[in-house]
C-alpha cells in the first residue's frame, strides 16, 4: 500500500468513528478548545472563595442527568452522591477593553458561584454559575455563547497533588505556580501525584435561569489512573474567557480566583467492593478485576487464543479508488466525509463484504456496536451487560472508567476493561456478567467478597 492511500484510508476511518461518536454523545460537540485567539481583557480585583459541600437531600429531577456521565452517575446522584453549596455569588466590579474598538468600559459586575459537584475515581464534575450585568452584553452576545472557559485553570488538592494542569497553553503559568509554591513538578510529566486529566465543557441544563445568568458543567476525567481520595481541592485561575459561536475573538476577564471545595466524606472515603469468580463458560477468559463503586461496576479480563487480524491487502487498491471518488469536490482541509449509505454501497457486496466483516468482527471481538460503525448493515445485538440476582440488567456505561480497554495487547491477548452502570445501590450478592464474543454470549458468575 502506498503512503497516500494509507493516509486517505486512516482519515476515513477516523472520520467515521468521530462522526458516530458525536452522534451518540452530544457532549463531544461542545468539547473545550484551548487554542482560541484571546483578545479582550477584563480586570478584576482578587477574590478567594472557600465553600463547603453538603450532600443534597432533595434531589431535583433536572440535576439527575445534567453531568451527562451515564446511568451509573445518575443512580449515584439519586442516592445523594452529589455535593451542593449554599453560597451566594462572589461579585466584583470589572472593566474591559473591547476586542474591536479597544474602548475601556468600567463597572461591569461579574459574579461566580459553585452550584454542585461530585468526584469519583474517574471523574471530577463541577457546575459553575456566572452572573453578569447588562454592560457585559454590550461586548458579548451572551445568547450565542459556545463556552465560558477558565483559561489558566490549575486544580490542586489538599496533599498538593495536581489534578489538572490546564493543558499545553498553560505551561508557563503552571511552572510559575509550582515555583511560587515550592512544588517539584515538571509540566507534562505525569505521575500518581500529577494526573493527566482531560476536560469537557458544556452549558448546563438548568431548571430555571435568569436573563443574565449562565451555568456550565466542567467535566474533568482521567483515562490511565484514578483520582486520589482528596478531602479538599482548589480551583486556581486568573482568566475567564467568553467565546461566542460565531466569533474568533474572545472577551477575557482577568483577576485572581482561588476556589476551595470541601469534598464530602462519602466521596473521599467511599468503599469499593470486590467480586470473585465462581464459574466462567470460557476457559480462555482470565478475569483479573471485578470492582464495585458508588458510580459503577468495573470488569477487567484478558481473552487468550484470539486472532489479532491484519487489514486485508485485497481491499487496498479498490478502497483507494472508492475513497478518492467520494472525496472529489470536497474542500481540502475539512476532512473526508463518508455516509452510512456510502459504506453500505461499497462494502456490502462480494468480495469486499466477506473480507471487511471478517476483519472488523475479529478486530472488535466483544463489541458489535463498534463493528456497526464500519458495517451498519450488521444486525445489532444486546451487547455486554451485568445481571443482578433480581433480574435487572446494566450495560456498559457511557462514562469511561480510568482503565477502559477494548484492544489487543502486544502478547496477542485481547483486553476487555469496562465500567457498567450497576452501582453499589443496585448490586446484589450474586451477579452474572455476560460478555459477547463474536456476537455469542459468554456467562461469568460472580459473588461478592
Amino acid at each position: 500500500m502506498n503512503n497516500n492511500n494509507d493516509i486517505i484510508k486512516q482519515k476515513f476511518k477516523l472520520a467515521i468513528a468521530i462522526s458516530e461518536e458525536k452522534k451518540n454523545n452530544e457532549v463531544m460537540n461542545k468539547k473545550i478548545k484551548f487554542d482560541y485567539k484571546k483578545i479582550g481583557l477584563v480586570a478584576c480585583a482578587c477574590l478567594v472563595l472557600i465553600t463547603g459541600g453538603v450532600f443534597a437531600t432533595d434531589i431535583k429531577e433536572y440535576i439527575i442527568d445534567k453531568f451527562k456521565l451515564g446511568k451509573g452517575i445518575q443512580t449515584a446522584i439519586e442516592n445523594g452522591y452529589i455535593a451542593e453549596t449554599n453560597d451566594d455569588y462572589i461579585s466584583c466590579n470589572t472593566s474591559v477593553i473591547t476586542p474591536k474598538s479597544k474602548q475601556l468600559l468600567n463597572n461591569i459586575n461579574m459574579g461566580i458561584k459553585i452550584n454542585n459537584y461530585l468526584i469519583d475515581n474517574s471523574n471530577l464534575s463541577i457546575e459553575i454559575k456566572y452572573k453578569y450585568d447588562d454592560n457585559l452584553k454590550k461586548i458579548v452576545n451572551t445568547d450565542n455563547l459556545h463556552t465560558i472557559e477558565l483559561l489558566d485553570l490549575i486544580i490542586i488538592d489538599d496533599e498538593k497533588r495536581v489534578l489538572y494542569d490546564g493543558g499545553v497553553s498553560n505551561k508557563e503559568i503552571f511552572e510559575n505556580y509550582c515555583k511560587e509554591n515550592n512544588l517539584n513538578y515538571t509540566f507534562g510529566t505525569c505521575s500518581e501525584n500529577y494526573l493527566n486529566s482531560g476536560l469537557n465543557v458544556f452549558e448546563s441544563s438548568e431548571e430555571e435561569s435568569l436573563e443574565n445568568e449562565k451555568s456550565y458543567i466542567y467535566n474533568f476525567y482521567v483515562e490511565d489512573e484514578n483520582y486520589p481520595k482528596s478531602k479538599k481541592i482548589n480551583l486556581i485561575f486568573s482568566k475567564i474567557s467568553f467565546h461566542e459561536n460565531t466569533s474568533s475573538e474572545d472577551v477575557v476577564l482577568k483577576g485572581n480566583w482561588n476556589i476551595e471545595l470541601d469534598i464530602p466524606e462519602k466521596m473521599y472515603n467511599s468503599v469499593e467492593g470486590n467480586y470473585s469468580v465462581i464459574k466462567c463458560e470460557n476457559d480462555n477468559f482470565d478475569i483479573y478485576a471485578a470492582k464495585l463503586t458508588a458510580t459503577g461496576f468495573e470488569l477487567g479480563l484478558k481473552i487468550n487464543g484470539l486472532e489479532n487480524p491484519k487489514y486485508p491487502i485485497e481491499l487496498d487498491e479498490e478502497e483507494k479508488r472508492f475513497y478518492e471518488s467520494i472525496s472529489v469536490g470536497q474542500k481540502s482541509g475539512t476532512g473526508i466525509r463518508i455516509t452510512e449509505e456510502d459504506k453500505t454501497k461499497f462494502y456490502n457486496k462480494s468480495p469486499y463484504k466477506e473480507l471487511y466483516e471478517n476483519y472488523y468482527t475479529k478486530h472488535f471481538p466483544t463489541s458489535i456496536k463498534a463493528v456497526r460503525i464500519y458495517m451498519p448493515w450488521i444486525e445489532e445485538t444486546e451487547g455486554c451487560y451485568i445481571q443482578t440476582s433480581n433480574g435487572n440488567k446494566f450495560y456498559i456505561s457511557e462514562q469511561n472508567c480510568a482503565k477502559t480497554r477494548n484492544s489487543f495487547n502486544e502478547d496477542n491477548t485481547y483486553e476487555f476493561y469496562n465500567k457498567f452502570d450497576m452501582t453499589q445501590y443496585d448490586a446484589t450478592e450474586n451477579i452474572t456478567a455476560v460478555i459477547e464474543l463474536y456476537g455469542v454470549p459468554v456467562k461469568i458468575w460472580l459473588k461478592k467478597v
